[in-house]
């Protein structure tokens, strides 16, 4: 037997991948051979499968970034390392508690595996809106975007609960900052400290970066916290014949602002374009569109400042992963965002 938990929540649209980016890369090509990590993961997946007594056929392995992801005709296969406190735990009962207007995965099981965790979800017909952008046409991507905007709405107006706490983000907001991802604003000194602490060469963009967040910091007065995803970006949401079949990876939702959701969107979206894929990724109809569907969310007057702050953050948290001269080094663009080039494009996006 499985030492999960089993759930069954009303049959809404699901999902086949999971990712999580972090800086930019290509897209990468699926068909290679395997090698010994995949092997093993596919056969702890095809297991998980059978004891739950689901087929295997068709086994192949999913996009995934943060986790190892296996696809099947109705299913999917998440496993983690661990790494995130009871993440797939924490996103079972998010799952279970969201309602039918904001599509979500169906969970069929999870629980404990080699370390980590696992997740077997239901799986729908449907692919990632990256995938599916290019084949839409204009008046469909803005059926796609205005969508997703009313989706997000929907899941901002949840009444805040206390099952909404996140066991992993809790751990980062306590001294993980290597892991506090989207963190709130109010901790950037200590995020400050710990990036210097991992990074040492990078002191002088980090004393640079502490000025740049403590002149913007009171745009963060009197916030309200709100049910976010946090993750939002195009591979996060699947699209079937042309409308929303789903939203996935809930691992880091979580209360806080609600703007919280354009840092991950705005940069998606400015990636995307400067990708080599950015002819056929032409995301910059989006932010517009989402405004339109959902005008609250960009309504703050200093929501530019507030834009690079979370910016400045997310880069902080980065800066623990990625050494010195690395490709897309942290520290590189920090001075990017301090030097007023990430201002420019936001102002550019959201034409202001």
């Amino acid at each position: 037997m499985i030492g999960g938990t089993w759930k069954r929540h009303h049959p809404v649209l699901t999902t086949s991948i999971s990712l999580t980016p972090c800086y930019p890369r290509g897209m990468g090509d699926d068909q290679h051979e395997p090698n010994s990590d995949e092997k093993r993961s596919r056969h702890k997946a095809r297991d998980l499968l059978q004891q739950a007594g689901l087929p295997t056929d068709k086994l192949k392995a999913g996009n995934g970034v943060a986790n190892d992801v296996w696809l099947t005709s109705s299913h999917v296969v998440r496993m983690n390392s661990g790494r995130f406190r009871d993440a797939f735990h924490f996103e079972a009962r998010v799952l279970g508690r969201l309602p039918a207007e904001i599509p979500h995965p169906v969970v069929v099981a999870h629980g404990a595996r080699d370390g980590g965790e696992f997740l077997i979800l239901e799986r729908l017909p449907g692919t990632t809106v990256d995938e599916a952008w290019p084949f839409l046409s204009t008046a469909e991507r803005r059926v796609v975007v205005r969508e997703l905007a009313g989706i997000i709405h929907c899941l901002h107006a949840m009444k805040p609960a206390a099952w909404m706490m996140n066991p992993w983000v809790l751990d980062a907001m306590e001294g993980r900052y290597a892991d506090a991802y989207h963190a709130p604003p109010l901790l950037f000194g200590e995020l400050i400290d710990s990036a210097e602490r991992a990074r040492p060469d990078a002191s002088v963009v980090l004393d640079r970066t502490r000025v740049f967040i403590a002149r913007r910091i009171d745009a963060f007065s009197g916030d309200r916290d709100v049910p976010v995803h946090t993750d939002l970006h195009m591979r996060n949401v699947l699209v079937d014949g042309g409308r929303i079949s789903g939203l996935v990876d809930f691992e880091g939702f979580r209360l806080a602002p609600g703007d919280v959701e354009l840092d991950m969107l705005l940069r998606s979206v400015r990636w995307a374009v400067a990708s080599p894929e950015g002819e056929s990724l032409d995301y910059q109809m989006v932010p517009h569109v989402f405004w339109e569907g959902y005008p609250g969310l960009f309504a703050h007057p200093r929501l530019i400042e507030r834009l690079e702050v979370y910016e400045a953050l997310w880069h902080l948290v980065q800066l623990h992963w990625h050494p010195e001269g690395s490709a897309s080094d942290p520290a590189v663009l920090l001075d990017s965002l301090l030097n007023g080039q990430v201002r420019e494009t936001l102002k550019a996006l959201l034409g202001t």
